[in-house]
């Protein structure tokens, strides 16, 4: 956990001032230690841990990350104790949709960060937004897997970017990566981790292209030899 932490910090102090001051990036990651899951999330991009059943054809989440906005308790909380500013818009809008709020030196206006946690970003740390990510440790010993009805269901893991993750929802995408990553009756064979990632990508992207289209980035591995 530590070691996810201080990387993610490492990252963001080595990146050159100008380009911070310019920019930044979310940061998700998952590392597996042994029969341990790490996830670490910075950002609105986001990880999860899902299971697929062969016999059902459908997938489970078990563990997804967080999107770290601004009008959560925590992250609010700390950009207040730097005097940062959020703005959140008022229902029904969603909430998710809130800034943290910037005069920025380069743009000379005020500008809004989606997100409460970032790589780079530098004028955004100054008033509380932070690299360290959020880390979730799973036991893949652990109950949820070795329960009785779950002790055959395949073990695989994602990560995405905002782009991908809020075109469709988090249980659409983890449902159509197990049929094709493990076969079904509707995908009769399995597919190298990286075709189904370009198949996903294909089959969440706008079809018009006139309509928007965020940066999309998709990474799976399956989960074997857990023992």
């Amino acid at each position: 956990e530590k070691a996810l932490k201080d990387t993610f910090l490492e990252i963001d102090s080595s990146i050159p001032l100008e380009q911070s001051m310019n920019g930044g990036c979310t940061g998700t990651a998952i590392v597996r230690f042994g029969n341990k899951l790490y996830i670490a999330n910075a950002g609105d991009s986001r990880s999860f841990v899902a299971t697929y059943s062969q016999k059902t054809g459908k997938s489970t989440i078990v563990y997804i990350s967080r999107r770290d906005k601004p009008n959560l308790d925590d992250e609010r909380q700390r950009i207040k104790s730097f005097n940062g500013r959020i703005f959140t818009p008022k229902p029904p809008k969603n909430p998710n949709m809130s800034r943290v709020i910037v005069h920025s030196s380069i743009k000379k206006e005020d500008v809004g960060l989606a997100m409460s946690r970032s790589i780079g970003d530098y004028e955004w740390t100054l008033i509380g937004v932070t690299a360290e990510p959020i880390v979730y440790t799973i036991d893949l010993l652990g109950e949820t897997f070795m329960r009785e009805e779950t002790k055959n269901f395949h073990i695989f893991v994602v990560s995405a970017s905002d782009g991908v993750m809020d075109a469709r929802t988090p249980e659409f995408i983890a449902n159509q990566i197990g049929k094709r990553l493990y076969g079904s009756a509707e995908f009769p064979t399995a597919h190298h981790p990286l075709l189904v990632a370009e198949a996903i990508i294909k089959l969440v992207t706008p079809k018009n292209p006139k309509w928007y289209r965020d940066d999309m980035s998709l990474s799976i591995m399956k989960i074997i030899s857990v023992s």
